[in-house]
């Protein structure tokens, strides 16, 4: 929807303030107000602080909250301005509302009626229907039934990792390095990663299936507690299996994450440890280490904070789905908040929502475009969104990544598996379509993903995204007992997507067979994601193999400055480049747009190796050129181009017949004499003195 006026956004936030304390006086909950400037804030792991003149402004009226119910303030609740310094995109503002309460009553029960009640009060005053009903789940009966894996919430960093094995890798991604036992801080760190990889490949699409259920997400592992209670007992329930929980939800609805909560701790021995463990983490990860709240945890000592449950809701976030909106600016009374620049917007785009507000799509277009989305996963990187942006509406890369109603529209001929993988897949993972090479397909997930790819119903699915080491070892020993396989191509997905580790253990295990002699690896990750490409990957790809990395690449508006450098570091590592392009209608089906990109490749070391005419992949018509303007198209290209920029023309043979060029041809007719034109629309006879040589002598 399109932003609200300044009339109704007055309106929402007033009926909102009204209900939100209409609630809580009905309930015996009384209103406070605390400074915003504090001289010690909260100290999290992942929130950093603003500083002013000396002090700081305050993350969340918490400490100071829990300092009056100390003091006997009885249950109470605020509606407070809270600011926190981080990238500002369509949910995140460094100043925002958060609502905060505490009842002197542990009840799970208790609190959570009190969120489905604010959010009932937000949906009321935007005119609104809120969730149908609420869904409360186990975080870790979550863990184990999308893993397998039975956790018992206590398990140190090394414990953790050895629970997740080889899954390790992909799980652990961005967790701090580490092998002490009994290092709180590093443990939080790596419990943190997991929990952030894991919600990103299994809780998010399951959240998206829930469109209109609210879900409270209860019972966190206790090494998560960060300021709740711990025990071997469920929130509100028996004992469980000899796990240990923190007592701590988080409530969700339409997919967006509105609430926290809370039981409180109340030994100020074990919150000063837990504060000093997120500390050296905080100093980890280059945030500034903050001060110990010493008046929060004197309070806590005496008089002592009462058995209490508290949550924390922002209400921006909250107010904004209410009305339907895809930027919290949308309803927003913060009229002079400048509009976001491009610049900043450092998280990946993974939903039409998000793409609406970073202005790519038409707000009013969301809600059609679902039963697209619902098929095809979208996903776009920060560097392409800023290119996209750069280009403004009518820009070739767009089309590559914005999706359209377009998809829908579906031809006969058009299939789910348009070059026949299927047909010639004898294990998971692995298609062997020509005697002397394989597809290894270690991830079907991607950095962004292609409107066009004709893998499109297959890459994205967070359930088979990854193949876990367990799961290729099937293909590598098909390998193994196949001495004719001499080149295995890592495709996908985009196996650069994977962890240097993961990466590297893989390459390690295709060199460790005596008759593969070449690895070649399919990518965009070079363009779309430069940062990728570290020393520490290249690093990694080193192997007894002969390596040839294949950039997928459209369009030359694909390379920045980050991207040509990141080509750089594979070229100067003595990687040979090769790269393979799509012809796309409305992208790249003009001459000047192909001489553009196969220059710049080769300006960049990167030799033209394929162009694919389109494959029937279902819902890709609006992509699709002709076999005869493709063709017109690469004789064009002979007389402007030299040999080592020109491509193949080629053509996937629908149903997994091969690959094989689709010309143009310059030679016609038969026998003696040829027929041959020229680069420049010419034509000339050639006597074959060869023929003429080998005919027989009468």
């Amino acid at each position: 929807m399109p932003s609200l006026s300044v009339s109704q956004r007055v309106v929402l936030w007033n009926q909102a303030f009204t209900e939100i304390r209409r609630h809580f006086c009905c309930t015996g909950v009384q209103e406070v107000s605390t400074a915003i400037r504090v001289a010690h804030p909260a100290i999290e792991a992942d929130i950093d602080v603003l500083a002013a003149d000396g002090q700081f402004l305050a993350t969340s009226p918490e400490l100071a909250m829990k300092e009056l119910l100390a003091h006997g303030s009885g249950p109470i609740f605020q509606i407070a301005h809270a600011f926190r310094k981080e990238a500002v995109d369509h949910l995140h503002r460094e100043e925002f509302h958060l609502l905060e309460w505490y009842r002197l009553d542990e009840s799970l029960d208790t609190v959570l009626n009190d969120v489905e009640a604010v959010v009932k009060a937000c949906f009321k005053a935007a005119g609104a229907a809120g969730p149908t009903h609420w869904l409360r789940t186990s975080l870790l009966d979550l863990i184990e039934d999308t893993l397998g894996l039975a956790l018992e919430g206590q398990e140190s960093a090394v414990g953790l990792r050895r629970k997740l094995g080889e899954d390790a890798s992909v799980y652990l991604a961005g967790a701090p390095e580490g092998v002490d036992p009994d290092d709180a801080g590093l443990t939080l760190g790596t419990w943190n990663a997991f929990l952030a990889n894991w919600s990103q490949r299994h809780f998010v699409p399951w959240l998206r299936q829930k469109p209109h259920t609210g879900v409270h997400l209860c019972d966190f592992p206790a090494v998560m507690s960060a300021m709740a209670a711990t025990s071997d007992t469920a929130w509100g329930s028996a004992p469980a299996r000899g796990r240990r929980f923190a007592h701590r939800f988080e409530s969700f609805v339409a997919g967006i994450e509105c609430a926290n909560g809370y039981r409180e701790l109340r030994d100020s021995q074990v919150q000063r440890s837990r504060l000093e463990n997120a500390n050296r983490l905080r100093a980890w990860r280059g945030l500034p280490v903050l001060p110990l709240p010493e008046s929060f945890l004197a309070a806590l000592e005496h008089p002592g904070l009462p058995p209490c449950a508290g949550v924390a809701m922002g209400l921006d976030r909250l107010l904004m789905t209410a009305a339907g909106g895809t930027s919290i600016q949308d309803s927003s009374t913060f009229l002079m908040t400048p509009s976001y620049p491009s610049s900043i917007r450092r998280r990946s785009l993974r939903t039409t929502a998000q793409l609406a507000a970073a202005g790519l799509l038409d707000p009013a277009s969301v809600a059609a475009l679902e039963p697209v989305t619902h098929k095809f996963q979208v996903a776009l990187s920060p560097t392409m969104h800023d290119v996209i942006v750069h280009e403004g509406p009518e820009g070739p890369l767009r089309r590559q990544f914005v999706p359209t109603l377009q998809e829908l529209e579906v031809a006969p001929e058009e299939s789910v598996d348009p070059i026949g993988d299927t047909r010639f897949s004898p294990v998971q993972g692995l298609v062997h379509r020509y005697p002397d090479r394989v597809l290894l397909l270690p991830t079907l997930l991607c950095s962004v993903y292609c409107r066009f790819c004709f893998r499109r119903e297959q890459v994205g699915d967070p359930e088979r995204g990854v193949l876990t080491p367990e799961r290729v070892e099937p293909a590598l020993h098909y390998i193994r007992q196949h001495p004719m396989i001499a080149e295995v191509i890592l495709t996908g997905g985009d196996p650069l997507i994977l962890s240097t580790h993961r990466l590297q253990s893989l390459v390690t295990q295709v060199a460790a067979i005596p008759h593969v002699r070449v690895l070649r690896i399919h990518t965009r990750v070079p363009l779309v994601e430069p940062a990728r490409i570290t020393a520490a990957l290249v690093a990694a790809l080193r192997s007894r193999l002969a390596l040839y990395i294949v950039l997928h690449t459209n369009h030359p508006s694909e390379f920045t400055d980050a991207g040509i450098a990141a080509l750089a570091q594979l070229a100067n590592a003595g990687i040979p480049l090769l790269s393979q392009s799509v012809l796309l209608k409305g992208t790249n089906n003009d001459v000047d747009t192909l001489v553009g990109l196969f220059r710049i490749l080769v300006h960049n070391r990167v030799k033209p190796y394929y162009l694919h005419h389109p494959d029937l992949a279902k819902g890709t018509g609006h992509f699709r050129v002709s076999l005869e303007e493709g063709r017109a198209l690469m004789r064009a290209l002979r007389g402007r181009l030299s040999g080592l920029c020109q491509p193949t023309y080629v053509l996937d043979i629908p149903g997994g017949h091969g690959k094989v060029p689709v010309g143009p041809t310059f030679l016609h007719g038969s026998g003696a004499v040829y027929q041959i034109d020229d680069p420049w629309g010419g034509v000339h006879s050639y006597k074959d003195l060869g023929a003429e040589f080998l005919a027989p002598k009468v």
